[in-house]
């Protein structure tokens, strides 16, 4: 124990001395300089301390204290002879006040140096009575996508020269769900001023004070917000803050206001400020939804009030060559704000035109111009028609449409071609690409279905025999259904059918015999007096051209009973011969009725003719109105209208089409165009021209589906009826010539012939009973749905467009379920397609 106590003892001795060996290092005191003048609160400032040797690194030092925060020290060597180096110590001030930083010590290989303790005074961003700001919406309320003017006034008696370091940054500007456009300045230059706001550099209006040219002034400046989402938005307070300099500056801009000038320089530390402040309250605007109707889907996303107009260069050339279309659009919304739909969403283009949905815009004082190019297809386009633009009137809550000016346009054939198809040119033509996502709608259960399956079946199978009972039935009902209609148009016969049938009811010597034979003599013979006299008698006869006999006995009669009313001694009349009198005048009337009814329809054909005559003279007018005007659409629509309703009466009903169709093209209404050459054209299945018509127009339509029907399903039915009909005289007149020829050519004939009625017989059957109708799509566009409700997903990626020819599968809920020529199907909304009427 003791000897480990002696090594201990020596140990701590060796120690001592050798601490005692150590020399002192030489302290020398250094001063450390303040990087900047002016502290506060909430920026980090810095001391730089010089040495005259290289220091190393304290590795200790006060981080935190009252009034201060010590972030970090940094020691670099310098390049000068003799070698020294330089520490920056960074802090940050807690506090506003007189702030006490502590002294720092640095050792070198040779020297303690030391920092002497510094004051310095800390200050906070103070508000100043001198400048305030003003934030003023136009409107509390506005709609979704509607542009907010939000007038800026900011106004400071300060000298000009004084400020810098503009900072200005509304927290709204962050914001995804608000767009942000500041409008580019109009005014003089010499009342322009430049403004950091929101990180971009923007130019404002500056108003001097009268009698202060030092002080800012007034600075407007207009800023537009478009809300993305609807709801209730409460933009914050709005913060303006500046250096105010000690000593002011040469000069506010020293080059140009709305350029450069003080709000965009940045304090130096060398300078003495003070931060002054300003603020504007906070703002609660109230976003409302758009309605959701049928329009929204062609909503441009322009507001009222504005005006768009439209000009294209050059005006006469060829068909397929460029042109350029310009629309100069004027609002209260600034440039940035709008935006034109592109030009294949226009109906009156997309089907005539090659379009470039690409606009290159330029800004004007009074607007925007947005130009593009177009191509046009056919010679028959006599015009850019009215464009349409569906806008929104914040005021009404509604939205509206307003149009352009048509533009009258001479085109010329290219290369002998009178029109050009879509697909001639590559992306021109829309194929429709299905939509992946969502689900088709549910299959309806019915406990209907089971049964109507069973009797399709029992149909199916008693097909024939049934068809053959058609016939014959045809032949049974044929005199009643001529009886019932022979009344239904002439209601003189329907009065003498009553009057007959009523007397036919009284038995035959009743009293009430003779006055109902009287009265069926009068509705017979049309007479208006109420007494029915022997000498009316005699006449009606003869008229009807009635055998002697007839009149004899029938003037017996009328003597007989008008001796029973004037002479009690006269024999009692006897009616027994009255029924066959009565069917011996009906049978005679029955051929002056025929005639009546003859006469009758003869003068149809004037009532007709003033309906033909109308329907052109409304085309006419068309033709003499301004080409795309207004005027010349609206009654292209009237002729058309009225065409159609003659082609309904079947009377000149495939030219009724033809103008229909030729009316409705050139109304800028390509589906309802289809529809009318293609039921004229079930009517004149081989005439050219109305097959060059329907194809012009098809080669008009924007959709490309490619076409998978095999070649039977592409011919119309009554191509295939007339066929038949042909094969059937044939068949028959071959029978006759067998019968009377028998020989072994003519019953091969004969028996090919029957094979082929057959097979036509049975493939229009089934035409007839399962092939749906056809239909084309009459509106700008839509979206194909899913199922039959706007709930429901988009079937395809793009819109169905005005022309698209398709089959009826069913309707539902006023949704119509249709099937493309591609087979694909989609439901599309209610008096969005039209039936042929004939196909």
């Amino acid at each position: 124990m003791p000897r480990y106590f002696i090594i201990v003892f020596s140990l701590l001795a060796l120690s001592l001395s050798a601490q005692e060996s150590e020399p002192q290092l030489p302290l020398q005191h250094v001063q450390a300089q303040a990087r900047e003048q002016s502290f506060f609160t909430d920026r980090i400032a810095s001391l730089r301390v010089d040495f005259d040797s290289v220091v190393d690194t304290p590795e200790d030092w006060p981080q935190q204290s009252d009034g201060f925060r010590i972030l970090d020290i940094e020691v670099q060597a310098t390049q000068s002879e003799p070698a020294g180096s330089q520490a920056r110590i960074r802090f940050l001030p807690t506090k506003a006040g007189v702030v006490t930083l502590p002294a720092f010590d640095f050792q070198s290989a040779s020297t303690h140096y030391q920092t002497a303790p510094i004051q310095i005074i800390v200050s906070e961003p103070q508000r100043s009575d001198q400048m305030s700001l003003q934030l003023t919406p136009h409107k509390l309320k506005v709609y979704v996508g509607e542009p907010l003017r939000i007038d800026l006034v900011w106004h400071s008696s300060i000298n000009a020269a004084a400020l810098k370091h503009l900072k200005l940054f509304p927290d709204y500007f962050n914001d995804p769900n608000i767009s942000i456009v500041i409008p580019r300045s109009t005014a003089a230059e010499e009342v322009q001023v430049g403004l950091p706001i929101g990180g971009r550099r923007v130019i404002a209006t500056r108003t001097r004070l009268e009698g202060n040219e030092k002080a800012l002034g007034t600075i407007e400046l207009p800023i537009f917000l478009r809300f993305e989402q609807a709801g209730k938005y409460t933009l914050p307070t709005t913060h303006l803050e500046c250096a105010l300099l000690e000593k002011p500056d040469q000069g506010f801009a020293r080059y140009a206001a709305h350029f450069n000038n003080s709000f965009f320089t940045p304090v130096e530390p060398s300078e003495r400020y003070r931060r002054i402040y300003t603020t504007a309250p906070a703002i609660d605007i109230e976003v409302l939804p758009l309605p959701i109707d049928s329009e929204q889907a062609t909503f441009t996303g322009l507001f009222e009030p504005i005006s768009i107009q439209a000009s294209a260069s050059p005006t006469e050339l060829e068909i397929g060559q460029l042109m350029e279309l310009e629309f100069k659009v004027s609002s209260s919304a600034p440039h940035g704000m709008l935006q034109l739909p592109p030009l294949s969403q226009q109906s009156g283009l997309r089907e005539r035109f090659v379009v470039d949905d690409q606009y290159r815009t330029l800004w004007q004082a009074d607007g925007s111009l947005f130009r593009t190019r177009l191509r046009p297809l056919a010679t028959s386009t006599q015009a850019i028609p009215s464009l349409y633009f569906r806008t929104f009137n914040p005021e009404t809550g509604s939205y509206q449409s307003i149009r352009t000016q048509a533009i009258p346009l001479h085109l010329k054939p290219s290369n002998g071609l009178d029109f050009i198809p879509h697909g001639t040119f590559e992306g021109a033509a829309v194929r429709l690409s299905s939509q992946t996502q969502g689900i088709w709608n549910n299959l309806e259960k019915n406990p209907m279905n089971d049964t109507l399956n069973l009797i399709t079946q029992w149909l199916n199978q008693l097909f024939w025999p049934l068809l053959c009972l058609g016939p014959i039935l045809f032949l049974i009902l044929l005199p009643v259904v001529r009886e019932r209609r022979r009344r239904a148009l002439n209601p003189d016969y329907a009065r003498r059918v009553a009057a007959y049938k009523s007397f036919k009811k009284i038995p035959r010597h009743a009293p009430e015999k003779w006055p109902a034979f009287l009265q069926f003599m009068a509705t017979t013979f049309g007479s208006q007096s109420q007494a029915w006299t022997r000498g009316d008698s005699e006449q009606a006869l003869q008229k009807i051209g009635a055998d002697t006999a007839t009149q004899q006995a029938l003037q017996q009669i009328h003597d007989v009973t008008d001796a029973a009313e004037f002479s009690r001694q006269a024999p009692k009349p006897e009616y027994k011969n009255l029924n066959q009198i009565a069917q011996t005048i009906a049978r005679h009337t029955g051929k002056l009725s025929l005639l009546l009814c003859l006469l009758t329809l003869g003068l149809s054909p004037q009532s007709k003719a003033n309906e033909w005559s109308e329907a052109q003279q409304s085309f006419a007018q068309a033709q003499a109105a301004p080409v795309g005007s207004d005027a010349s659409i609206a009654a292209y629509t009237v002729a058309a209208l009225k065409f159609e309703n003659l082609a309904t009466t079947h009377r000149h009903g495939a030219e009724a089409w033809v103008n229909a169709g030729n009316a409705w093209y050139q109304a800028g209404e390509l589906g309802r165009a289809i529809v009318a050459y293609r039921s004229a054209q079930a009517q004149r299945p081989f005439d050219s021209q109305l097959a060059a018509s329907l194809a012009s127009a098809r080669a008009s339509a924007l959709n490309t589906v490619p076409d998978s029907r095999s070649y039977l399903q592409k011919i119309p039915t009554t191509w295939l009826k007339i066929s038949c009909l042909i094969l059937n005289t044939l068949f028959w007149g071959s029978l006759l010539v067998m019968l009377r020829y028998p020989r072994r050519s003519t019953y091969i004939s004969s028996s090919l012939l029957a094979m082929c009625l057959l097979i036509s017989a049975s493939y229009l059957s089934h035409r007839i009973l399962q092939s749906p109708p056809s239909g084309t799509i009459i509106v700008d566009s839509i979206y194909a749905k899913k199922g039959p409700g706007y709930a429901y997903a988009n079937a395809f990626n793009e819109p169905l467009h005005d022309g698209l020819e398709c089959t009826l599968i069913e309707t539902r809920a006023d949704w119509h379920h249709i099937q493309l020529n591609d087979q694909r199907s989609c439901w599309v909304p209610p008096n969005t397609l039209q039936l042929i009427q004939a196909d």
